[in-house]
């Protein structure tokens, strides 16, 4: 069985650049290594992306395209810092709470 890094829920809003075009789009999750994207259209697996929010710009290529979203790997992991500037990026702090014993979360 092939480990995956677990994936985070997302709701947050981030600048895609494909071709030099600039384009709005959600990550719905995110992993250390990847990120799902609703909103885009016309990417192909192997386009190059850059993920940008303030502070933050992140290199990606498409693995995947369809009517789920775009599936992309990001060139190099996020790190755990990297981790943090994107939590930052979305105006979370800190970690939320928990609620029945499962953590909630509004953005990663």
């Amino acid at each position: 069985m092939k480990y995956r890094p677990p994936r985070m829920p997302s709701d947050l809003d981030v600048t895609v650049i494909a071709s030099g075009a600039r384009r709005r789009a959600v990550i719905c999750n995110v992993s250390l290594s990847g990120v799902l994207l609703k909103g885009l259209t016309g990417l192909s697996p192997g386009d190059r992306i850059d993920l940008a929010t303030p502070g933050l710009r992140l290199r990606a290529s498409v693995v995947r395209a369809n009517a789920d979203g775009v599936a992309a790997r990001f060139s190099t992991p996020l790190s755990n810092a990297g981790v943090v500037q994107l939590r930052r990026a979305a105006g979370l702090a800190r970690p939320r709470g928990h609620v029945g014993g499962a953590p909630m979360y509004r953005e990663l």
